[in-house]
């Protein structure tokens, strides 16, 4: 599978504008998942060293820390930066995101929730997965705030999408009980990063905090923002072997005051989930990803060209 760069791409090198991508992904390997019924869907081995091939072949990779810097001292004919960057503590970044990058000879940042440094932990919406993956449609559960799991049960195309929203959306103490309900339905406990896996990622890639409990920024007063975004971040810091300043907030979303907030923590580059390119004019808090993990097997050139060609106008 080959990604070409085209002549829009190529004409969009000439110009003097500062324009840089940082990519998203998740999951990695094989088989590959699908996003109809997966919150978290495996994006084929194979499709990822494919884009890994097609992105040091027409571009600047540089790692996340640099993306800002490389961006802005980029000159008219030289390609355009980008930076590959992973969220959440899945197994597949040891055992086949690394290994992929390793072989292409690519930098990228990972950016690590820690909550499983002490133990094995899982998530409200890796419990959610669980359930709509092993459950059939006569097993009854119930996981209160009145929610109506029956079509998730039947395996009704995109309702776990729809599930999952509602509660990414609760407050604090109302997810969190969601959650419990969650963990007391779901299947066994899947594999995460631990200590050492974080050392492992740590020795060779860039390291970043995604929060240690991945609530949804937004939805927290002034206190709970300020303990979100340090809860945890001294362990992971310790584990790295490195002080943190790179952020990626939980389901990539952010608006003003929680960018404010962890500028004032002390982070000095946040991303987001907003699949736009770093300019001249971006806040290093909000800073846009692509999620690549999404994207067709024969888009993902398209994606990356369109994103910058339209802020080229």
């Amino acid at each position: 599978m080959s990604f070409r760069l085209n002549r829009r791409i190529r004409a969009a090198r000439r110009s003097t504008k500062s324009l840089g991508i940082a990519l998203v992904y998740h999951r990695i390997g094989k088989p590959a998942g699908d996003p109809r019924y997966e919150l978290v869907p495996a994006l084929d081995t194979d499709i990822f060293e494919a884009q890994l091939d097609h992105l040091r072949e027409n571009y600047r990779v540089v790692p996340p820390s640099r993306l800002a810097e490389a961006t802005f001292e980029r000159r008219p004919g030289e390609p355009f930066p980008v930076a590959i960057t992973f969220d959440d503590d899945l197994s597949s970044h040891v055992d086949v995101a690394a290994p992929a990058l390793r072989r292409a000879g690519l930098p990228a940042g990972f950016f690590i929730c820690g909550a499983s440094l002490d133990g094995p932990h899982r998530f409200w919406w890796e419990d959610l997965q669980g359930l709509a993956d092993y459950t059939g449609p006569d097993t009854g559960f119930d996981i209160g705030q009145e929610f109506d799991l029956a079509e998730l049960a039947r395996g009704v195309p995109g309702v776990i999408h729809q599930i999952a929203e509602r509660i990414e959306q609760l407050p604090p103490q109302q997810r969190d009980e969601v959650a419990a309900a969650l963990r007391k339905h779901a299947g066994r406990d899947q594999e995460q990063l631990d200590a050492n896996d974080v050392r492992v990622l740590a020795a060779e890639f860039e390291i970043g905090f995604h929060t240690r409990r991945h609530y949804l920024l937004s939805t927290l007063d002034d206190a709970e923002l300020r303990s979100a975004l340090s809860e945890g971040l001294a362990e992971l810091e310790a584990t790295a072997g490195r002080r943190l300043t790179m952020l990626a907030y939980p389901h990539g979303k952010a608006d003003r005051r929680v960018a404010d907030a962890a500028r004032n923590v002390g982070f000095r580059l946040a991303f987001t989930g907003f699949p736009v390119p770093l300019t001249a004019q971006t806040d290093l808090l909000m800073v846009g990803r692509i999620d690549a993990s999404v994207i067709s097997p024969t888009g993902f050139g398209r994606v990356i060209r369109d994103t910058l060609t339209h802020e080229l106008g």
